[in-house]
C-alpha cells in the first residue's frame, strides 16, 4: 500500500508507517519502511523509533541499531527516555551494557537535541 502511495507522490500518516514497521516480518522490511517514511518527509515519532529499534535488535547486529539512531538524529527526532529504553532492550538482546555503551559512544555529540 505504501509503495503504491509513494509511486503517486503521496505519503501515509505517521500511524500508518508505525503500524507497518511494527508488523514487518524482518529488519530489512522495517528499514525499507523507515527509509520510505523519511523520503516521504513524514517525521518519525517516538513510537516509530521504538518499533524500528525493536526490529533492528532482531537483525543480530549492532550496526542497524546505530543506523536507526543516526537516521533519527538527522531528521531531528528527540531521543526520549522511552527511546533510550528501547535501545537498552535492543542492545541487551545482543550483549548487554557493553554494547549499549558502544552504541551511545558511537553517536556524534549534539546529534539529538
Amino acid at each position: 500500500m505504501l509503495d503504491v502511495m509513494h509511486n503517486f507522490g503521496l505519503s501515509g500518516t505517521q500511524q500508518m508507517y508505525n503500524a507497518v514497521i511494527a508488523a514487518a516480518p524482518d529488519w530489512n522490511s522495517a528499514l525499507e519502511v523507515f527509509l520510505g517514511m523519511q523520503c516521504a518527509m513524514v517525521e518519525p515519532t517516538v513510537q516509530t523509533l521504538n518499533s524500528t529499534l525493536t526490529q533492528a535488535a532482531g537483525s543480530g547486529s549492532m550496526q542497524p541499531i546505530l543506523d536507526v539512531l543516526l537516521a533519527a538524529g538527522q531528521c531531528h527526532a528527540s531521543l526520549t527516555a522511552s527511546t533510550l529504553a528501547a535501545v537498552r532492550r535492543a542492545t541487551t538482546a545482543l550483549g548487554g551494557d557493553r554494547q549499549l555503551a558502544h552504541v551511545l559512544s558511537s553517536l556524534p555529540s549534539g546529534l539529538f537535541k
